[in-house]
């Protein structure tokens, strides 16, 4: 019916031949299966509903019929409560899916959390996930729909997850230009002048360092920051040396770091994500680069002033 899904239809008894009232047929996505019921043999067939798999057996038990979901491997019935997550159709003509697989419950007093999570898309293959660099017990999945999973372990008896769907799929944008182009931003903003320079590594600095510079990242992964900060300070000695701590970020333009007349603007933030607002504030807000800013979003920041002693 073009969503993806399979139906499972017209499952009754044959009573033809001699499994007369003993032989169920179940009829999915065009094909007919069939399976005794009429004795102790196991007897069983896998039948797919879009990505997944679902086996159909009589377990050995006369008179007995039990339809269960596989993992994504095929390997295992699923028995344990879980929630099936099912996405739109992706650019590849797919329909993936989640399984959002729950604890028993059946040893512990503290409620049922997350047990596994698996996808179709990569088979639950572990390349498809990451533990945070700043928090290992944030683990994050994503998908080429552009969903994304995050699993929380920071209470070992009972993980929690966080399921991103976008309302349509995420595709990536790539702009190539020759060395001598620059990039600006679209539409309007206020107070700002597009930044059309070359993008260079911090390894690579020197090749434009009679520029003004504008320095993206922490002085803990970039070593051009750290020559204008003064170190490569990272985590608790980066809020010493800064003032910047959890939920901050700088923005600091220094003068002949690199070369003389010339400014470097640091833009980092405590982490990944403060950086972006510092990236944000930057590109929507009116700043001197020859000043040291503070701030806490991608609107708010404030001017760090020095007082000076007679």
């Amino acid at each position: 019916d073009g969503d993806g899904y399979t139906s499972i239809s017209s499952i009754g008894r044959d009573g033809a031949g001699t499994m007369t009232s003993d032989r169920w047929n179940f009829t999915a996505g065009g094909t007919t299966y069939s399976i005794n019921t009429s004795n102790s043999a196991n007897r069983s067939f896998t039948v797919a509903a879009g990505q997944l798999k679902y086996n159909v057996s009589n377990y050995g038990t006369a008179n007995s019929v039990r339809l269960r979901l596989l993992t994504v491997a095929e390997t295992v019935e699923i028995i344990r409560p879980a929630v099936v997550i099912f996405q739109e159709k992706d650019d590849n003509n797919r329909y993936e899916a989640l399984i959002v697989e729950l604890e028993d419950g059946a040893t512990s007093d503290d409620g049922l959390g997350i047990d596994s999570i698996e996808d179709t898309w990569s088979a639950a293959a572990a390349g498809w996930k990451s533990s945070r660099y700043t928090d290992s017990k944030q683990e994050d999945r994503a998908n080429l729909w552009g969903s994304i999973i995050t699993v929380d372990s920071s209470d070992s008896d009972q993980k929690s997850a966080t399921i991103s769907y976008p309302k349509e799929q995420i595709h990536a944008q790539l702009y190539v230009t020759e060395e001598a182009a620059s990039i600006t931003t679209g539409g309007s903003t206020t107070g700002v002048t597009a930044l059309g320079e070359v993008l260079v590594k911090d390894s690579e600095v020197s090749s434009v360092s009679s520029k003004n510079l504008i320095i993206v990242g922490g002085s803990c992964i970039n070593s051009a920051a750290a020559k204008v900060l003064g170190g490569s300070y990272c985590s608790a000695d980066f809020t010493t040396a800064t003032g910047v701590g959890t939920g901050e970020f700088l923005l600091k333009g220094v003068t002949g770091a690199y070369t003389t007349g010339k400014i470097a603007l640091v833009v980092a933030g405590y982490e990944a994500a403060d950086t972006v607002n510092a990236a944000k504030y930057l590109t929507t807000q009116t700043v001197d680069t020859s000043k040291e800013y503070k701030g806490t979003s991608a609107t708010a920041a404030t001017l760090v002033t020095t007082e000076t002693t007679a």
